[in-house]
């Protein structure tokens, strides 16, 4: 008989069906737009007809924006995630494509929106990513992105309480990648990673603040400068034209 194979994902081996069922329930929880969460929110930032979801992980996001409509192409450098993708979603708007690090292979002014969530903390050359998306966006095209915030609470208490010394011992025997913190090179403020956008050509649309905590989004409705404090920060830009 022969086995069965098991997908590496999140530190751990599933069967498929294992995984399959994970995926689902990840995805209809982050898929509720009964509530404000950063992928809700940032979606909802997404328009025109072709959009790039670059860093796709799972392409879960990607289809749902294809089945709303848009021509999507999920794009990610993991081609593990994407055999899974590719396995789990399948639509006439959406497109599957592995990318390599900072270079993308589109052609310039290839589409509408762009979005970029929870990624560029991972990428280790930043900048060349943001000229890159610019490149491929049409003139006048939205860049949605969503980043964990520097300036939050969460940060600050790491920062404060935290052994730092051990936990640089501990650093060193993460692996080479990850899904989660453990991979971020970066960490953005709202003001830091505006001067970048604005330096390689976007200009700002909107911007919403959201936390992972419903107590502290809770809060924050009475006591509007917590906001600032959230452990995600949304960006929508504009290609200038």
């Amino acid at each position: 008989m022969q086995q069965e194979k098991k997908y590496r994902y999140a530190d751990r081996l599933w069967s498929w069906k294992e995984l399959e069922d994970f995926i689902k329930r990840t995805a209809e929880q982050d898929l509720d737009f009964s509530r404000s969460t950063r992928v809700t929110l940032a979606l909802d930032m997404v328009e025109g007809e072709s959009v790039l979801d670059l860093g796709c992980h799972l392409a879960v996001y990607s289809h749902y924006l294809a089945r709303k409509g848009h021509k999507v192409v999920a794009a990610d450098v993991d081609e593990q995630a994407l055999e899974i993708a590719r396995r789990m979603f399948s639509h006439p708007n959406l497109r599957i494509v592995k990318v390599e690090g900072s270079r993308l292979q589109f052609d310039d002014n290839s589409f509408h929106t762009v979005i970029l969530l929870e990624v560029l903390e991972h990428s280790q050359d930043p900048r060349t990513l943001v000229r890159e998306i610019h490149r491929v966006l049409k003139p006048g095209g939205f860049l949605v992105l969503s980043i964990p915030n520097a300036a939050s609470y969460h940060t600050f208490a790491r920062t404060l309480f935290l052994n730092i010394k051990n936990y640089y011992h501990k650093m060193e025997s993460w692996p080479e990648f990850t899904y989660d913190q453990r991979d971020h090179f970066f960490y953005w403020d709202p003001f830091t990673i505006y001067r970048l956008l604005n330096k390689e050509g976007f200009k700002y649309v909107e911007h919403k603040f959201i936390d992972n905590s419903p107590v502290v989004n809770f809060i924050s409705r009475f006591i509007p400068l917590v906001k600032r404090l959230s452990t995600c920060f949304i960006i929508k830009v504009r290609k200038k034209e």
